[in-house]
């Protein structure tokens, strides 16, 4: 019946813990010294003020490992992207699109790893976008933070909108003629 309370884990350290089995994606965002110092406090139990912090961290990551068309790579702008959706904090984000760029206001609600490319879950106005991670050419943290919304699901969110990608893609017909040969 011995139980231990671990002291020293901050929030930060508690959340990357519950993402800490995919380093290279925790590393491109910056968070591999805050789950190295995770790992270490492993063997207690958590304070009950950080119990919450699974919950934390699968609402706002949910990592998609299998492929679709695209190179891995890793974002310069992921870490401040990083950051404004653990603190649920406006970004001013400037990205490609079609020939030239865009500026939003973004609340960034949750970042989704697909076969090594990173995808931006966010609201802007009244709708919810998707925008990969690699077509930011700037972000800037508001300072201003947002009220999440408590019915967002990121998982559910990211599963229907791959749905309508796939849906999306090109489908075509081709009739083959063969020789008994």
């Amino acid at each position: 019946g011995y139980r231990t309370r671990l002291t020293g884990l901050g929030r930060t350290e508690a959340e990357a813990l519950f993402l800490s089995g995919v380093p290279s994606a925790l590393r491109e965002m910056g968070l591999a010294d805050a789950a190295s110092a995770a790992r270490l406090k492993v063997s207690a139990a958590l304070l009950p003020e950080l119990s919450d912090a699974a919950d934390g961290a699968a609402q706002r990551f949910h990592l998609d490992a299998p492929g679709w068309f695209h190179a891995p790579s890793a974002p310069e702008m992921l870490p401040v992207i990083a950051d404004a959706v653990w603190d649920d904090r406006r970004l001013t984000a400037r990205y490609r699109r079609g020939g030239g760029e865009v500026e939003r206001e973004l609340e960034p609600y949750g970042l989704v790893l697909k076969a090594g490319v990173w995808y931006l879950a966010a609201r802007v106005d009244a709708s919810w976008r998707v925008y990969r991670v690699d077509r930011f050419t700037a972000v800037e943290p508001s300072g201003e933070r947002f009220e999440r919304d408590a019915s967002f699901e990121l998982p559910a969110f990211w599963a229907d909108r791959a749905a309508d990608f796939r849906r999306s893609i090109l489908h075509a017909e081709v009739v083959l003629r063969l020789s008994e040969r």
